[in-house]
């Protein structure tokens, strides 16, 4: 009766460790703090366990158990202390007493409801699966049920070592699975019935548990204020178009040096922009040649920048051409000079 009794306490203990086990590891994989709750149920696994009564020693083997159990922490990002109370539950597989297998502990059973609080850490791996690791300690109370000789309890001190790893299926629902490896120091043994109870005790269990949590949401960040741009400065006025530019010419020639393609292209360009329908060009020349000759240059050299104009996109018919050879000179010079400034064809947007 008696070696029943531990045997049922070494189970409760291990279903003790199964039910912390569980809480504690359906924390959360989600680094950002706030509160959460979940729930859990897996197996539990006792080792076989020696009990002394009277100076002879019992040991008991243990099958496969199952736990449930409810939790609920605070995530401080990456820490977490959880609380969780579960129920867990092993039965009596065999008892070997004095190196001999015995019958006694068939049909007994362990029930164990154990209040635990553990202090679990968060390995952030920048994925939606975190590892953690922790552990902590409670108090196991350990129910025995022996067929032939009753039921009875007895609370002891407990703890526990935890390694899971979650996974975020959302933000704030979480799957977890976590090993944890649960014990007892020794315990004086229950009494049930008329029995003396056992001398000592002792429980060691792994579990295996599944769980799922509920992150709750937090509080929206404190919008921040949306600061209005300046207005970009005004943009500078655009310089007022040039409505006469000059070309001038080589001595004798009417070719279109490149310089003068330059001048003419600006020109061309002002011509459009303005939306002016009309360009006038008067050609004049130095006084190096004869007066008549110097009348046809100028014609020759004011019809030189029309021609460049017309390829640059103004109308002909838009553009009047006047020579007046040596008579409107821009550098008075006595007949027969050659004055580079006089050569000349001078545009003009009216």
């Amino acid at each position: 009766m008696l070696r029943s009794t531990t045997i049922i306490r070494g189970a409760s203990l291990a279903s003790l460790a199964l039910a912390s086990v569980l809480c504690a590891g359906t924390a959360r994989a989600d680094q950002t703090p706030g509160w959460y709750v979940g729930a859990l149920g897996g197996l539990n696994f006792s080792q076989p366990t020696s009990a002394t009564f009277d100076g002879d020693s019992d040991r008991y083997s243990y099958k496969a158990g199952y736990g449930v159990g409810a939790f609920a922490g605070y995530d401080f990002g990456p820490f977490r202390l959880q609380g969780d109370v579960t129920y867990r539950r092993n039965a009596v597989k065999n008892e070997n007493y004095l190196g001999k297998d015995y019958g006694y502990g068939v049909g007994a059973s362990t029930a164990t409801i154990a209040p635990m609080v553990s202090a679990l850490y968060d390995i952030d791996t920048g994925t939606a699966f975190t590892p953690y690791v922790g552990a902590g300690v409670g108090a196991a109370r350990i129910n025995f049920k022996y067929a032939e000789y009753g039921s009875g309890h007895k609370w002891a001190f407990a703890y526990q070592g935890v390694a899971g790893v979650n996974y975020d299926v959302t933000p704030n629902v979480i799957l977890g699975v976590e090993y944890r490896y649960f014990a007892t120091p020794d315990v004086d043994g229950i009494e049930y019935g008329d029995t003396a109870p056992e001398n000592s005790f002792e429980t060691r269990s792994h579990s295996v548990f599944f769980g799922l949590t509920y992150k709750f949401g937090e509080a929206a960040p404190a919008p921040v204020p949306v600061v209005a741009a300046p207005p970009p400065p005004p943009a500078p006025p655009a310089p007022e178009l040039a409505r006469s530019y000059l070309v001038f010419f080589d001595w004798n020639s009417a070719s279109v040096t490149t310089e003068a393609a330059s001048i003419i292209s600006e020109a061309a360009k002002a011509a459009q922009q303005l939306a002016v329908t009309r360009v006038e060009l008067t050609g004049h020349a130095d006084r190096s040649g004869t007066p008549a000759y110097n009348q046809k240059l100028s014609e020759k050299r004011g019809a030189a920048v029309k021609n460049a104009m017309v390829q640059l996109g103004i109308p002909a018919d838009q553009i009047t051409v006047v020579g007046k050879g040596e008579a409107s000179p821009l550098v008075p010079t006595a007949d027969g000079v050659r004055e580079p400034q006089n050569r000349r064809v001078e545009i003009v947007l009216p």
